[in-house]
């Protein structure tokens, strides 16, 4: 007997000591193995015999599962972590998705199809600075062949971003005939209906006719759920749970409040229910008129996918053989929100009402907290095409295994931000006499003047005086915009205040790589062999919003522009020892080089071993440097302002006191890329055994730990008023010495620490007639998440990150599959331990899903699946939080969507 890999199982993890290594018992007959190429290394060997911790997803495993992306399928291995994922209806990144290995950012995760790279997802999700990841989103699941996850850093092989690991997507290639399926799903509430379908076809030979070709082509669409049609999140009112009432303050008709009495309005006649009123809805409390933004909200949006994926194979000689492969997707997608509220974000001062305004029923000024409804609810409306071409050759010459290709890819993303109300047209019917102000260069408001309040970037000063200029003719238009009684604002205000704004991203990824390896020599154990490369990139991203994002004018919400481009080249080596028949040494070097947007060159060496001192008994080890490189755009010269709030002036308050104004400032927060930003730097090891007593029965036990330095982040921002109060290029002051403005830069002081376990065990059992029963189980246990930064005092300090919010200590998954004659059934899933919550809740607790299945092949070239996912109905979850739409839960955790049923149907012609 000798251990070899196991192709695991999706979903539930296939936990097994199948995963990166399981026993298979010698057969009498000697056949001929074919030796290939298996992800975290570039040396062919019998597949199996690798020291990486590696899981495969195979397709029926996929298939089984019930799933309609890349992004469900990993979203449910153990070593995921909280990622983003279309159940995050609010995000920055919209229409994206990605993975997050072992906690440590979806940008430490890196992304390969068939081995390559993918581009970059133009739009940046915020987590302290921007950071860039690859979409798994628009890779076709119809097209997937199997599924590889390295556990394991391995920058030495693959280069930047594979700090805790590595995804290969592996498609489809040597097919042959014609496969059709089609596929349907709904909720058990007869909501998010879906349906895909995908048409494969694969003819040629290489052996025979010297070419092979395999097209395939999948649709597939889903609609949206809503928010208020879930118990777990209809309302943002939580009192019921034991948790807080977090309705929104700028409410629908909204609250005007006297700046010199304090008193309250609440529009005439208007809709909001007695202050007793609890558990969702709008009403009156705390002195305003709250509003429920989950009514509005969706926990699953709507989308509509297409792709085409081709792979085409030509013998040119015996030994060399060309290739090519194109993929295009399109992903559309659509989210929706609730209007949009008077929240000024520029500081302009929007939300004042002058008295005896006809919106104001006060004769003083007063503060204005409303949603515009009659604008219309906001939302997302986008589409995202990506496509990629490849063409190389490999083959064998003088005994060298070789591979050479260029490689082309792109995405672009037009979105439109829909039913925005832009703040200077708020301006020109609020306050009229204000806008005249500002556009003559004044400071009407005690705010600053125009070039005070944008000092950061005059052109958007330039921009909000232009549009203001433009107030006298609109305001004679529609007057003042009553919010006292907005039914009685003239025709056309609604129309006047709208704006769609479109963002537009692209990014392109081109490169070029050849690699060789060979055997040289032998060793005690057998063929001591060697794998060199060269691969060189070209990296160019760009995220352009229009102007009223960029600048801000639309309200509640922005967009920075970024962009930048980046040359890469790198050069690696591999090799690997039998240095005995029981021991086998595996060492891998890379050097890479960045050149544009950030300059900076990286080493980056692993070494591997595997011991097996007995047939039943693998043991293995890895240490490893990695690396990832600052993203695009976090080097990107653009800028982006928001606020802050709370500041206390160090200079100007040095004691606290609520009377002194400066000991509790909003400040305005100017974003900007620091292009001397260099990698972040990691260690990785990982020990593991795999047992396999019997054929029947695999366990695998593999430990790990990964320690990281120099990572991109951003100084908080009162740490950093603290650290630089009277430095200008920092902290702005006006000619009295206040605080108006800080200016933020990513900078390289934090650090993390991680280790844990992951147990995979496999079991088959044989009961003959009845049948067979295939088990396995996978449990991953985080036993330490350390995290070190500067304290508001600048002194360092080390917080545990491990069973707190977003970071649960245990991951689990299961999969139960009996297979009789033409039948086949499963059980599975998935589910997450408690960690710390937030608000008034100081846990969240565990979760659990199951899903179950049931297939039927007695039809000749027929196969037939019945599925439901979340057997049992279980919610996310609940936890004292909202982001308006996700109200109730964390949405990185749980399954908002609730019991869901599938069908499916293939038929293959041969």
């Amino acid at each position: 007997m000798q251990i070899k890999r196991k192709h695991l199982a999706i979903a539930v993890i296939n936990a097994v000591a199948v995963m990166a290594s399981g026993a298979v018992y010698a057969q009498s007959t000697p056949q001929k193995v074919e030796k290939v190429e298996v992800t975290g290394s570039n040396i062919k060997r019998i597949e199996g015999e690798s020291a990486n911790p590696v899981q495969v997803i195979s397709r029926q495993e996929i298939e089984r599962a019930g799933v309609s992306t890349v992004n469900e399928v990993l979203q449910r291995i153990t070593g995921a972590g909280a990622a983003i994922d279309d159940r995050i209806t609010n995000g920055f990144a919209p229409g994206g998705g990605s993975l997050n290995l072992r906690g440590l950012g979806f940008n430490s995760t890196l992304v390969l199809v068939n081995g390559r790279r993918l581009p970059t997802y133009p739009f940046a999700q915020q987590v302290g600075t921007p950071q860039g990841f690859n979409d798994i989103n628009n890779i076709p699941l119809a097209a997937v062949e199997r599924i590889e996850v390295l556990k394991d850093g391995a920058s030495a092989v693959y280069g930047a971003d594979a700090v805790a690991g590595v995804v290969n997507v592996i498609l489809r290639q040597d097919y042959t005939g014609v496969e059709v399926s089609a596929g349907y799903g709904i909720s058990s509430r007869s909501d998010g209906q879906s349906f895909n379908a995908s048409l494969s076809a694969g003819f040629g030979s290489l052996a025979k006719d010297r070419f092979n070709v395999l097209i395939g082509a999948n649709i597939s669409t889903r609609d949206s759920i809503a928010s208020k049609d879930r118990p777990w999140s209809r309302t943002e009112d939580l009192r019921l749970l034991g948790g807080a009432d977090r309705r929104s303050a700028y409410g629908y008709p909204g609250t005007i409040i006297d700046t010199v009495t304090g008193e309250s309005y609440y529009n005439a006649g208007g809709t909001c229910a007695p202050s007793t009123s609890v558990g969702g809805g709008n009403s009156i409390r705390g002195a305003f008129c709250r509003y429920d933004r989950a009514q509005l909200g969706n926990v699953q949006g709507d989308s509509d996918k297409m792709g085409v994926y081709a792979r085409g194979n030509f013998a040119v000689t015996s030994d060399i053989t060309g290739f090519a492969e194109v993929l295009f997707t399109r992903n559309k997608f659509k989210g929706l929100g609730w209007p949009a509220g008077t929240t000024d974000d520029v500081g302009i001062g929007t939300y004042f009402i002058p008295g005896g305004q006809t919106g104001n029923p006060f004769p003083h000024d007063a503060e204005v907290y409303y949603r515009f409804a009659d604008v219309g609810n906001r939302g997302d409306d986008g589409t995202s095409d990506t496509s990629r071409l490849v063409l190389g050759f490999k083959g064998t010459t003088a005994g060298w295994d070789w591979e050479a290709a260029a490689n082309l890819n792109r995405i672009k993303i037009d979105t439109f931000a829909t039913n925005n109300a832009l703040n200077s047209r708020v301006m020109c019917l609020t306050n009229p006499a204000a806008a005249a102000a500002y556009a003559a260069g004044g400071d009407p408001l005690g705010l600053g003047t125009l070039a005070q309040i944008f000092a950061a970037n005059p052109s958007y000063a330039t921009y909000f005086r232009n549009e203001l200029a433009k107030c006298p003719q609109a305001f004679a238009t529609y007057g003042y915009y009553n919010y006292a009684n907005p039914s009685l604002n003239k025709p056309g205000v609604a129309a006047y205040l709208r704006h769609d704004s479109l963002r537009q991203g692209r990014s392109n990824l081109d490169g070029f790589d050849v690699k060789a390896s060979r055997e040289l020599m032998q060793l005690p154990g057998g063929a001591l062999a060697l794998a060199f490369g060269f691969e060189t990139r070209k990296e160019k991203v760009s995220d352009v919003p229009d102007i009223q994002l960029q600048t801000g004018d639309t309200l509640a919400i922005s967009a920075a522009q970024a962009f930048g481009d980046r040359t890469i080249s790198a050069g690696y080596a591999e090799l690997n020892a039998p240095l005995t028949k029981a021991l086998e040494a595996n060492v891998a070097v890379r050097y890479d080089k960045y050149s544009g947007n950030g300059s900076f060159a990286a080493t980056s060496p692993k070494v591997g071993l595997r011991f097996q001192p007995m047939q039943q008994v693998l043991l293995r080890a890895t240490a490893s440097k990695a690396f990832r490189a600052p993203s695009l755009f976090e080097t990107s010269p653009a800028q982006q302002t928001s606020f802050t709030f709370g500041i206390q002036d160090p200079i100007r308050c040095k004691v606290f006191n609520e009377s002194n104004p400066d000991c509790v400032i909003d400040v305005r927060r100017v974003q900007q890329g620091n292009p001397n930003l260099q990698a972040e730097k990691s260690t990785s090891y990982t020990l593991g055994v795999v047992l396999e007593p019997t054929r029947d029965i695999s366990l695998s036990i593999d430990g790990w730990l990964i320690d990281r330095k120099d990572e991109i982040g951003s100084f908080a921002d009162q740490l950093l008023v603290n650290l630089f109060p009277n430095n200008p290029a920092i902290v702005v002051r006006d000619s009295a010495g206040r605080i108006q403005q800080i200016n933020q830069v990513p900078v390289q002081l934090n650090k993390t620490k991680t280790h844990g376990v992951d147990i995979e065990l496999a079991v088959r059992n044989d009961f003959g007639s009845m049948g067979k029963l295939s088990s396995k189980l996978g449990v991953s246990y985080v036993g330490t998440y350390k995290f070190s930064t500067l304290d508001d005092a600048g002194a360092s300090t080390v917080a545990e990150y491990n069973g707190t919010y977003n970071y649960p200590r245990y991951r689990g998954t299961w999969d139960f599959a009996w297979s009789r004659g033409a039948w086949e059934a499963t059980l599975g899933g998935y589910g997450v331990g408690s960690y710390e919550g937030l608000g008034l809740n100081k846990k969240v607790g565990a979760f659990q899903v199951w899903n179950t299945s049931i297939s039927y092949t007695g039809i000749k070239n027929l196969k037939l699946r019945f599925g439901v996912n979340n057997l049992f109905d279980r919610g996310p979850s609940y936890n004292d939080e909202t982001s308006g739409a996700n109200a109730g839960y964390n949405p990185q955790w749980g399954d908002p969507v609730g019991r869901y049923f599938t069908i499916a149907a293939t038929y293959k012609f041969k």
